[in-house]
Order: C-alpha cells, then structure tokens, then sequence
C-alpha cells in the first residue's frame, strides 16, 4: 500500500487487530505518540493478510506517509503500556473475529445441500452393495417415500 507521491517517515502506531470496514473486515492501525498516547482518529485500513502474525495492541514502527504505509519496514516496539487500553482493544478484536466467523457460518450454511448430507451413509450402502441390493434400496425409499 505505497505511493510515489507521499513521503514517508518513521512513524509508531498501535495494532488495532481486526475491524469491520466497508467492503467486510480488515485490520486497523492507529498512530500513537512518543507517550504512546493515540494521534487523532485516523486509522489506517489493510487485509489481515497484510498484517499476519501481530500483537493486538503492539506498538509497531512503520515507514509511513500521510495516505501510505510500507508494511515492508515494520517493527516491533513494545505492547502499549495501558493494560486497560489493551485489553479494551484485543476484547474488540476478539468479538470482530467471532462475528466474522459467524458469518462465514452462516454464508455456507445457505450453500450447504442438507438433503446429500443425510442421504450420504444411504448412498455408500447403496454403492458397496450389489445389483439385487441396490434394487432392494431403491424400493425401500421409494416406499418410505409414498407413506411419508
């Protein structure tokens, strides 16, 4: 996430862990003082793929300009001195996650084919068996069919 235009330089910010953004979920940055007090209420917004493997409520140093991070010169610093803070932020993060995953949940659940589910252990008989077996089969749910 850089462009040419902005200059960048040496800038601290705490790892928010994963937020909800417009197009789903992503993770958030927010820069931090030298007092590790929060600058402003910018956040910066990438993939969570962008930022594996960080500490929700790490500080990090980063090479950064006013519309650009360059995830390439991150730095571990310190976890924010706050532990209240902290653990505000990774209790946020934490339920973000959950919510995500419910989602994702209940996304495959409307794809998910119920009916093959449960025919399944008929159809692995129903393949194991022989001709007269499979006929045998094939009657008996129809049969159970038609009596409901």
């Amino acid at each position: 996430m850089t462009t040419t235009n902005d200059a960048q330089t040496s800038r601290t910010f705490v790892y928010l862990g994963l937020t909800p953004i417009k197009t789903g979920y992503g993770v958030a940055l927010q820069e931090v003082d030298a007092d590790d007090q929060l600058i402003g209420v910018k956040r910066y917004y990438l993939t969570k793929k962008e930022l594996k493997h960080r500490t929700v409520g790490g500080i990090y140093r980063i090479n950064a300009g006013d519309n650009n991070i360059n995830l390439a010169s991150i730095t571990y610093v310190k976890m924010h001195p706050d532990s209240a803070y902290v653990l505000r932020v990774r209790v946020e993060a934490d339920m973000n996650e959950m919510q995500q995953r419910i989602e994702k949940l209940e996304k495959t659940a409307h794809t998910r084919d119920v009916l093959a589910e449960t025919l399944a252990p008929l159809r692995a008989a129903y393949l194991a068996t022989d001709a007269l077996g499979k006929r045998c089969i094939e009657a008996l749910v129809l049969n159970a069919l038609r009596r409901g």
